[in-house]
């Protein structure tokens, strides 16, 4: 998840919260692919460069925890470098008896 750590679903990336709720919502998938920290390139002089955001996809976590509640789950995987953020992801997620894989991401220099 580059310019701010994108979210891979069906086959794409996602980089708003909105727009994970949106395909989540509308299409079935096999793996959902989630990053926790959200950043957006800001453009100084001509030079493009990552601003953190405040936002995270912690609520993508609810999300999917309520649409597939009784249901069997698609994969999870939590690629981000942020240990503490996966660690509240993964325990979000535990709530709804969903189970996902942690794969240390790299860290992003800003």
């Amino acid at each position: 998840m580059s310019p701010f750590r994108r979210k891979k679903l069906y086959g794409g990336e996602v980089r708003t919260l909105t727009g994970a709720i949106r395909v989540l919502a509308t299409m079935d998938v096999d793996v959902i692919s989630l990053d926790h920290d959200i950043a957006h390139y800001v453009s100084v002089d001509g030079n493009a460069r990552p601003f953190a955001c405040v936002e995270n996809f912690s609520a993508v976590c609810y999300f999917i925890g309520e649409k597939y509640k009784g249901l069997s789950p698609p994969s999870i995987i939590l690629h981000t470098a942020n240990p503490v953020g996966a660690q509240r992801m993964r325990h979000i997620l535990a709530s709804y008896g969903l189970k996902s894989e942690y794969q240390p991401g790299k860290p992003v220099h800003r």
